[in-house]
């Protein structure tokens, strides 16, 4: 019981993986509730989870667990709690009752809902309303916001000094091509994410120009260099090396000098060393002359590095004020502004803690905090003062966290986090209490972890790693976090089994990928001999390698489980495919054109740069003649559209919207370009042809593609619901266990670098810094702060890798990419292929788990659709029966058409009967109404003479000169004329009717084109 003492104010169970933390947790609230004479109640305790699934899982344990005591059923936790057992019946019966009584009390829940939940309760305070909205999506108000300060920029004075003397300038002398308002959006989007994961304000320096500054550092450097030039002349005693850096300098002249461009030998480490030709003594005014330039170099990169943001951080108060005001009105707030609400709030000198309880109507004394290297700052903040409430008034603290599973720095997650407590609660003493028996995995994959993992291992790997500055503080924080990264194997069998196997990088990457997946196909087979297929588990960094992963599987009839949506609409290849086809049906769709322009499938297969792109969409958007945008794009790039769209037009007057689709594919070479994309294509393709069974035409088609359901099974890729083998990202799997565990893609990188702005700290807010290895050359607190980001970057990718093989329970599978940067071969210290332990057969019965997504696989057609609507979805529903009876009546007028004669009432009811599947009972009458307006309308006799000198042709194959088939529905060829007839409205008419003219140049040629919606016959004649 030493760990649970209530005497113990504050107490903190380091749990590496697979220890049973949500065992001690649990075990904790049913210590608090059962041992303390009924004095603490189900509304004192707040426990607080990552994610909802996991404060599921606590609910239903504490629930499980209570019952258990309540029918008097033995059970472990009871006597490792010591837990009197004379009053344990009735006290559990009474908790029971009191949580279903009232459930809102039963304080489980994740840290977000827990902080949003006071939020709400204190709406009015924060100015909001109670019943505001969560959002997550702020892009959109974002967008409105940077156009609404645009829009003031052009008529106040006081905003146009921002624009004008200071963003345009400081762009300007970046010498770059820029769209001021995407530039923008892009800078401000970046500001805005990064800085609502910290509820701090941003400091900036109003009261200069960031150009002007830069431009008198630029012409300090200048002078001193023009004068050290003079100097050399003076002297030729010193390498020549000096004074080509010199004049490399001199050369930027009058202009602003641009760091990319500033020599080597300025860099730190070359720096105040000046060599003579002889090893005489250089001149004591030459010497300093050298060292102000390099001081001034360095003067003017740390600059550039701190205020370069200055004009964002100033643009952004701004936008700020826009987004704010937008969003009140809205009555929303976003995921992003919370953050900054709850900091503004518990920061607020006359919040009282009380106040907070009273709204509530709870009094909390014990907090329980599963996770915590995962709890950001602002996550803390909004709960730190209702704990130091709880603490002083005789309440409890208990967390629980492994600083080596910390992998959402992307969220502002830092593992800072536990220091941050105990300098919360400086004055108490906080109990920690290792976890470092593994109840999860075997004694094989515990072993290995434990050398891979050491804190001897990971000191060497770092040894090895190019420029870690050993003394520096995150070197250290970095050891520290794996210092106590050993466990225990507590399972009984000495079993398990690792295999590790390089793949070599000599070949391209095409033949590295065909040979990872043959491995990886191998390595599914033999699994399957001792486990069944929902017993394995791959895991992956990317969604663009689950996509891969599943594309391998799909091909070899495995069956998937993903919880990454494998639904064909939501894919980017399948989306940028439906915006051509969507521009290819209806040419003056200008957003859908510009859409497939900007995707990755016409870039990668024309080369066309992004810049370019912007530029041709800037100079349409400028136009005032209303050009249309495939106008203006033939007339600047003629070369592409004849190459890439031109026969595609043609294409869609003849060909099904399969054969349409497979052209796409073959001109873009979309397959070969972007293998990952295989899956999603070949289900489109199937989604195609079943579309085409029974029905035909692009428009269509295209309105059956957007009338889908989102959960309609066609959309999704084979097998994604069934029971099959689990592909998640890394990410998804922490907090999870499998069987067998198989990592296709092994990787550890240092990355290059990160994405700017650099949040650099202050006790009044933050400051956004602009840092590349390039400023890190010259400047030594940029390089002290870049060596240092990219430490943690490296920290956060070795958890990711921790977190990864800490998954397995029996077998555990690596395929490493033996890539120039994979630090995966030093971290690891073996060449090509290691495997470890003894595969064997287990006996494995996993708990049954519901699907997040209930699909119904009973496919009930169109006469049903109404089923399941509510009144919101009956616009949708109803356009989707239009459509559908347009389609039945063109095929019902196909058939009819092919009679000899003009069909009577008698024939129309034959051939609706003879589609009566394809529709309801319903709309019979209509249909049947539709066809008699139809076949009375006064041309279409014309389609229907009799007479011997006639010769009727139906669903005839029309081609031209350039070999271009069109189809026309029926062709009645008689002495002097030609009377035609087509049921689609296509856009190239004047394509059959040059084709039908130079057939028969001796006949009069009239074309038809009929709309069975509006019951009217169109003409054109040559």
């Amino acid at each position: 019981m030493e760990d649970f003492n209530q005497s113990k104010k504050i107490i903190f169970l380091h749990a590496s993986a697979g220890a049973g933390k949500t065992y001690n947790l649990a075990k904790r609230y049913i210590s608090l509730l059962l041992s303390h004479n009924n004095s603490i109640h189900v509304k004192n305790i707040v426990a607080l989870t990552f994610t909802n699934k996991a404060a599921k899982e606590m609910r239903c344990r504490i629930i499980e667990y209570l019952k258990q005591a309540a029918l008097s059923i033995n059970n472990n936790i009871f006597n490792e709690l010591q837990l009197p057992q004379e009053h344990l019946s009735i006290t559990s019966k009474n908790l029971l009752k009191e949580i279903f009584t009232c459930y809102d009390n039963f304080n489980i829940s994740t840290i977000d809902s827990f902080k949003n939940h006071i939020l709400k309760s204190c709406a009015i305070s924060i100015g909001l309303s109670p019943k505001f909205l969560i959002e997550q999506d702020y892009s959109k108000n974002l967008l409105n916001a940077i156009d609404k300060f645009l829009e003031k920029n052009i008529t106040s004075c006081s905003s146009s000094s921002i624009i004008e003397k200071q963003y345009l300038t400081q762009n300007l002398l970046r010498n770059v091509n820029w769209i001021p308002r995407k530039q923008i959006y892009n800078e401000i989007e970046k500001v805005f994410n990064k800085v609502s994961n910290t509820g701090k304000d941003i400091l900036f320096n109003k009261n200069f120009f960031f150009a002007k500054q830069l431009c008198n550092k630029s012409l300090k450097i200048l002078n001193e260099a023009n004068k050290l030039s003079k100097l050399f002349l003076m002297n030729d005693n010193i390498d020549n090396i000096y004074s080509k850096s010199i004049n490399a300098i001199l050369q930027y002249k009058s202009k602003n000098i641009i760091i990319a461009n500033i020599p080597k030998i300025f860099e730190l480490g070359y720096r105040n060393i000046l060599i003579s030709k002889n090893n005489t003594q250089i001149n004591i005014q030459i010497n300093k002359s050298w060292i102000n330039v390099n001081k001034y170099i360095e003067d003017y990169c740390t600059f550039y590095m701190k205020h370069y943001y200055d004009v964002y951080a100033k643009i952004y108060s701004n936008v700020i004020k826009e987004f704010e005001q937008q969003s009140k009105s809205d009555n929303v707030i976003f995921l992003s502004e919370i953050n900054k609400k709850t900091v503004d709030f518990f920061q607020e000198q006359n919040m009282q803690i009380p106040e907070i309880y009273y709204r509530l109507s709870t009094q909390y004394k014990h907090f329980l905090i599963d996770e915590f290297q995962d709890t950001s700052y602002v996550q803390w903040f909004g709960i730190k003062k209702l704990i130091e409430e709880c603490l002083s008034t005789h309440g409890t603290l208990f967390y629980v966290g492994d600083p080596k599973q910390s992998i959402y720095a992307f969220r502002g997650v830092n593992t800072d986090i536990f220091s941050i407590v105990k300098d919360s609660f400086n004055n108490a003493s906080i109990n920690t209490k290792y976890l470092n028996s593994n109840f999860r995995s075997s004694k094989a994959i515990v072993n290995f972890n434990n050398l891979i993992f050491s804190a001897n291992n990971i000191k060497r790997f770092l040894s090895q790693v190019n420029n870690i500055n050993q003394q520096s503080k995150e070197y250290k924080q970095f050891i520290s976090t794996y210092k106590m990264s050993q466990q225990k194997n507590t399972l009984q069998k000495h079993y398990g089994y690792i295999s590790m196997q390089m793949i070599d990088s000599n070949s391209n990457v095409k033949h590295i990928l065909d040979c990872i997946k043959q491995k990886f196909i191998n390595y599914i087979l033999d699994i399957l001999k001792r486990f069944n297929a929902y017993d394995i588990a791959v895991l992956c960094r990317k969604n663009e390698e689950i996509s891969q992963i599943s594309s391998w599987l799909i091909e070899n009839n495995f069956n998937i489980e993903t919880n990454q949506s494998l639904n064909i609409q939501h894919n980017n290849y399948i989306k940028q495919i439906i915006s051509l086809l969507s521009f290819i049906n209806t040419p003056s769709d200008k957003l859908s054109f510009i859409s497939f322009l900007l995707g990755d499938i016409f870039r990668k297969r024309t080369n066309m740069k992004i810049d370019e792109i912007e530029k041709f969409i800037f100079q349409l958007n400028t136009l005032k003649d209303g050009t249309a945008a495939y106008h203006f794009f033939i007339h600047q790039y003629t070369f592409l559209w004849k190459n890439y769209f031109e026969d595609l037009f043609t294409k869609n007057t003849y060909m099904s919207v399969y054969s349409l689709t497979i052209s796409i594919l073959e001109k873009f070479k979309v397959i070969e370009n972007f293998p990952y994309s295989k899956a999603f294509i070949m289900c489109f393709l199937d989604l195609i042809n079943t579309f085409e069974q029974n029905n035909f035409g692009l428009k269509n088609f295209l309105e059956f593609f957007y009338c889908l359901n989102k959960n309609d099974n066609s959309l999704f890729i084979k097998g994604i619901f069934s029971k099959g083998i689990k592909i998640m990202t890394v990410h998804k799997s922490k907090g999870l266990q499998f069987p067998v565990v198989i990592l296709p893609f092994l990787k550890l990188f240092i990355l290059r670098g990160f994405q700017n702005p650099y949040l650099h700290y202050d006790k009044n807010g933050i400051k956004l810094f602009y840092i590349n290895k390039q400023i890190a050359k010259f400047s030594y607190l940029a390089k002290k702060l870049y060596a240092g980001e990219k430490l943690k970057l490296l920290k956060t990718e070795l958890n990711i890798l921790y977190v990864s093989m800490t998954r397995a329970k029996y077998e555990l599978y690596g395929i490493i990419p033996k890539l120039r940067n994979n630090l995966i071969p030093v971290l690891f210290q073996f060449n090509n292929y290691f495997f470890y332990g003894k595969k064997e057969h287990y006996v494995y019965n996993p708990d049954m788990q519901q699907h997040d997504i209930v699909v119904d696989k009973v496919n009930l057609g169109y006469k049903t659709i109404k089923l399941g609507f509510d009144k919101e979805h009956s616009t949708l529903v109803k356009n989707s029966l239009q459509q559908l009876n347009k389609i039945v009546l063109l095929k019902v007028i196909s058939n009819l058409i092919t009679m000899e004669s003009i069909p009577t009432e008698t024939d129309i009811e034959n051939s609706i009967k003879k589609f009566s599947t394809d529709f309801s009972s319903g709309n019979i009458k209509y249909i049947k109404s539709k066809l008699i307006s139809i076949f009375s309308l006064k041309d279409i006799f014309k389609l229907f003479r009799c007479s011997n000198n006639n010769i009727i042709y139906n669903n005839k194959n029309i081609v031209n000169s350039f070999g271009n088939i069109f189809t026309v529905d029926k062709l009645v060829i008689s002495s002097n004329n030609l009377i035609a007839l087509t049921l689609k409205l296509i856009y190239f008419k004047h394509h059959i009717l040059q084709s039908l003219s130079k057939i028969y140049s001796d006949k009069k040629i009239c074309l038809y084109f009929l709309d069975v919606e509006k019951v009217n016959l169109y003409k054109k004649c040559l």
